[in-house]
């Protein structure tokens, strides 16, 4: 990387949950994923429903900024190495099946080890593969340990983001610390697979009342209510279940499955309330009251109806 490549490499910034957090969007959420990927004890504390990352705990090892859904922790990855298009595997620090995902669409087809691999490493080669199976795409193939120089050419995590954001063919780019520090959102992965979708969302249409809340909640645009009907995209699903936290008719479900990216369109129907005489949305061809009037008894609070 250069002089300044290596001094800026050698920079240290803390991990930091920012506020694009579920939690911070709805106290109804639930999300835990930090708290779940992370190794080390106590590195990751919820208080006052916010998680927050304590300095001296934690080994900065990414586990958190891979796993988080909506990926609101910000910090400087660990590094990875890259030799003629394979991902050297260390024990020490160990890609998600997102980021070897990520890796495969790019073009790194072949994990080469630079040690005994552990249970770890194997099970998520595995998860990979199987994924890559169900979108009929090659599998990454695990190579005989083979050491490598280091000090050969080879690519850094840091720069492996620079590349995959934009598709360049250059292994090798000095970047700023800000831009190492806001490159977790390249962890996405829906943008490298935009034919599938790796989570299905499912709406009960029996008890869904068109209140619009994951809507307005839902930090990858999956819902959409206009006058054209009710859609419900997959394909930018990361699963952080807000929606499934937030319904409060409970009328969502989102479930962990690969497949061709589908968009759902539902009929909607325009009507009057028979008791407040105020126009609505449902989706129901027969309904005769809106939600608000649909939950009060019949006499109760019959003034105050909407």
């Amino acid at each position: 990387m250069g002089v300044v490549g290596n001094w800026l490499e050698s920079l240290d910034f803390e991990y930091k949950i920012s506020d694009g957090c579920v939690r911070g969007k709805s106290k109804k959420a639930t999300c835990t994923t930090c708290v779940d990927s992370c190794p080390e004890t106590g590195a990751i504390v919820i208080s006052d429903r916010i998680p927050y990352i304590q300095p001296d705990l934690c080994k900065e090892c990414g586990d958190c900024i891979a796993a988080c859904p909506v990926h609101a922790i910000e910090g400087v990855f660990p590094k990875r190495h890259v030799k003629a298009g394979k991902l050297l595997a260390y024990n020490g620090s160990k890609p998600s099946v997102s980021e070897l995902l990520i890796h495969s669409s790019k073009g790194i087809q072949s994990i080469l080890p630079q040690e005994p691999l552990d249970e770890v490493w194997l099970e998520r080669i595995q998860a990979a593969n199987n994924l890559l199976l169900d979108m009929e795409k090659n599998k990454i193939e695990l190579l005989p340990i083979k050491s490598i120089n280091l000090e050969e050419e080879t690519v850094s995590r840091r720069e492996l983001f620079t590349m995959w954001g934009k598709g360049s063919k250059k292994l090798a780019k000095d970047v700023t610390p800000a831009s190492w520090r806001f490159n977790h959102k390249k962890l996405e992965l829906a943008p490298y697979y935009p034919d599938f979708q790796f989570n299905q969302v499912e709406i009960n249409s029996d008890t869904c009342t068109l209140c619009r809340t994951c809507e307005r909640l839902c930090p990858k645009q999956c819902f959409e209510l206009n006058e054209a009907g009710f859609r419900i995209s997959s394909q930018a699903c990361s699963s952080c279940m807000l929606c499934v936290d937030s319904c409060p008719e409970q009328a969502i479900s989102v479930k962990e499955r690969v497949s061709k990216a589908t968009t759902m369109n539902i009929e909607i129907y325009q009507h009057t309330c028979s008791v407040c005489k105020k126009p609505f949305k449902t989706l129901h061809r027969d309904e005769e009251k809106c939600s608000v009037c649909s939950r009060i008894k019949e006499g109760y609070l019959s003034s105050r109806t909407c």
